[in-house]
Formats: structure tokens, C-alpha cells, sequence
């Protein structure tokens, strides 16, 4: 098996024939790697509620996405992305939501929920690209079967950290950069 230029075997393992957890580390794969010179692809990013995003019906729609920022990442291409949060500001004083899901989350991640359950209404930060953007959202989720009141999202801060890779989503390690 090729495990790249660079590989580390575990204790008492051998590189020769060692194959999945035999092999610590290896270069096989391209690392993620941000741009230096691109100073967009790291932010830290701070965002007040001050009016809740919109809720889904609960009729027609059980998700609703609103976009709440977007920046421009400087690449000709859908560059990989990933991001971490956390929760501040009075929206989680008393609130179940930070012992349950805790303070900080990454794209996907639960802000908030409406019922000590978890399973109810919840909004959920979404981060997405395209070959000229980043956008930050809010995903609401309706769940019918749990008639809870929706979540209400004002009031709440999150500090997010948004990593713009300077890999595209290819696959291929040697990207077309802007």
C-alpha cells in the first residue's frame, strides 16, 4: 500500500505490509492548507441577533435556510471550507442549550433548541461556498410530531471561525488559484 512519501508506523508495527491502524501517519493524501496571502480564507466573525430569521411553516416547509453574512473567498474555485462557533450573549443564560449541546459547536452544529428534549424545533448554523463566496445561515428545523414553540434566535451572539482552504474539492492538491 502506498502511504505516501512520509509515514510513521505505530509502536512495535512495521511501514513494510502494515496496512489501516498499523500506520500512525501518513503524506497518502493532500493536508489542508490556508493561504497566508489570502487574508479572507481565516475570519473570525461576530454576529448579533437582533430579529430572529424566519421560521419554517411547519406546513409546507419543515427546514428554512436564511443567510445571515457572506464573504468573498478570492478563488476561481469552490474552495474546501470549515468552520467552529461559539455561543455568547444572554440567549444562553439558564438555557438547556449550552449544558446539553455546550458553548461551542462547528458547521451544522446546534445553536439552540426549544424543549429540554433536543429533539424538537432547533436552528442550526449551515456554512456553504460556491466558486466566488462563503455564506454563513441559519437552518431552522420544524418537527411536526413535536408541536414545541419555534426557536427564537434574538438576543443570541456567536463568535464564528470560518477556515477557507486554499484546496478546492477535486481531490487534486494543486488548485487554479485567483
Amino acid at each position: 500500500m502506498d502511504n505516501g512519501p512520509i509515514a510513521v508506523a505505530g509502536p512495535g508495527k512495521t511501514l513494510l505490509g502494515g496496512v489501516g491502524s498499523d500506520i500512525t501517519f501518513n503524506t497518502r493524501y493532500p493536508f489542508a492548507k490556508l493561504d497566508s496571502t489570502n487574508l479572507v480564507s481565516f475570519q473570525n466573525i461576530n454576529i448579533f441577533f437582533g430579529y430572529d430569521p424566519p421560521n419554517p411553516d411547519g406546513v409546507s416547509n419543515f427546514s428554512r435556510v436564511t443567510s445571515i453574512y457572506t464573504f468573498k473567498h478570492g478563488y476561481k474555485y469552490i474552495p474546501a471550507i470549515w468552520c467552529i462557533f461559539q455561543r455568547t450573549g444572554f440567549g444562553d443564560q439558564g438555557d438547556h442549550t449550552v449544558t446539553k449541546f455546550g458553548p461551542y459547536g462547528y458547521e451544522n452544529g446546534v445553536i439552540c433548541v426549544s424543549s429540554v428534549s433536543g429533539s424538537a424545533q432547533f436552528a442550526r448554523l449551515k456554512l456553504w461556498a460556491d466558486a466566488t463566496n462563503v455564506f454563513l445561515g441559519i437552518e431552522k428545523i420544524y418537527v411536526a410530531a413535536h408541536p414545541d414553540p419555534a426557536v427564537n434566535l434574538s438576543g443570541y451572539s456567536l463568535l464564528v471561525r470560518v477556515y477557507c482552504f486554499v484546496n478546492d474539492l477535486s481531490g487534486n492538491d494543486v488548485p487554479f488559484q485567483a
